[in-house]
């Protein structure tokens, strides 16, 4: 019999359900809806914790039980409900559901409240790495240190620590003494176009400070004459509203720079169709779900970052600076046949790491207890 997965997801809720109307589509998230579904589809029970966005107390969708946790609202004791009820209701609700294996994803509280119902269960907890950061020496900025010391607390109890590229591996080695499973994010988009040397620029993901949507309207002001899309709404629960309106003003006054605000995930992927050339402007990432979608569709990349799934083996173009940056991207659209090449470069290197067959072999392996 397969072992039943539980993913603790407090936001994965729009990403599984299309029409939600939750303006939220973190990476994290799509992916995690992506891996519940593929394994859901092979025969796994597979169910879902997540916070209230109006939905029924249960909702089973492509063979995946999602279930609603309580929202915390008063209960409890001031000072006390970062512990109860919000950690006691995880831990009551796996309880109740008695999961083979718990699946967390980002760096949070919940790993305290999934590796204590494991140890206590005879389950296993696997944690994901979700961003570069996750495995280093320095807290999060957006993650308290009472909820650090939690997640780390729960991080030296995972049974299994996934990484998504080569330097989060040797992070999780050189800081927590650990070996990690590499596991590349995969994508699977049977809708998937194709990417145009002549299309628009994109920018697409959530607007935050740590992903400078800034530089991208910068690139936009040194390159008049080609046209950029800027797609991606607010951070949830973390006050972007002011930097969303602050990008908004500046980029009325780029005539060749469209912002189309926030497009639910099951409609992301449409906006690489006909694109030139996806920028990524983070100043640290896991590894951007953007980056698969650009590249099944053969959208050359630029980016700031580099997760590379072997060493010397990664699909973007990293650059050091805004100045090279615009450099790169003005000589790749200015030629033809370079964005060609690179479009069947970014393409190949999809097909071989992050495809749909690839990603459900290292489940299965590691589903059986075996290194993937």
């Amino acid at each position: 019999m397969k072992p039943h997965l539980c993913f603790v997801s407090p936001y994965i809720y729009p990403s599984l359900v299309a029409g939600s109307g939750a303006a939220h589509a973190g990476g994290a998230e799509l992916q995690q809806a992506l891996i519940a579904r593929l394994l859901a589809r092979d025969g796994y029970p597979v169910s879902v914790l997540t916070r209230d966005f109006g939905q029924a107390q249960r909702v089973d969708l492509d063979g995946i039980a999602i279930h609603k946790l309580p929202a915390a609202g008063r209960r409890g004791v001031k000072g006390l409900r970062w512990l109860t009820p919000r950690l006691t209701d995880v831990s009551a609700a796996l309880r109740r559901l008695a999961p083979d294996v718990v699946y967390l994803r980002t760096a949070s509280a919940y790993a305290a409240a999934a590796a204590w119902y494991a140890t206590r269960h005879r389950a296993r907890f696997f944690y994901a790495g979700a961003s570069d950061t996750d495995f280093g020496a320095s807290r999060e900025r957006h993650v308290t240190p009472r909820d650090w010391w939690l997640y780390q607390w729960g991080l030296r109890r995972a049974t299994t620590v996934l990484t998504q590229n080569c330097q989060q591996s040797q992070e999780l080695a050189a800081v927590h003494g650990r070996q990690g499973q590499l596991c590349p994010n995969f994508l699977i988009d049977a809708q998937a176009g194709h990417g145009a040397a002549d299309g628009p620029v994109v920018w697409v993901g959530t607007i935050r400070q740590l992903k400078r949507p800034q530089l991208f309207l910068e690139l936009a002001r040194r390159l008049p004459q080609r046209r950029f899309v800027l797609v991606g709404g607010a951070e949830v629960d973390a006050g972007g509203d002011a930097l969303v309106a602050a990008v908004r003003q500046q980029a009325a006054a780029l005539p060749n720079l469209e912002m189309r605000g926030y497009v639910p995930p099951q409609q992301v992927g449409a906006v690489f169709d006909g694109a030139a050339a996806l920028i990524n402007t983070s100043t640290h990432e896991g590894f951007p779900n953007t980056f698969l979608q650009a590249w099944i569709r053969g959208v050359p990349s630029l980016s700031f970052v580099n997760p590379e799934v072997q060493p010397g083996r990664g699909g973007t173009l990293a650059c050091a600076d805004v100045d090279q940056m615009a450099a790169a991207l003005g000589a790749l659209l200015a030629d033809a046949g370079a964005w060609q090449a690179r479009s069947a470069h970014v393409r190949q290197h999809f097909d071989h790491y992050h495809n749909e067959a690839a990603a459900l072999r290292r489940y299965q392996q590691l589903l059986a207890g075996a290194p993937a």
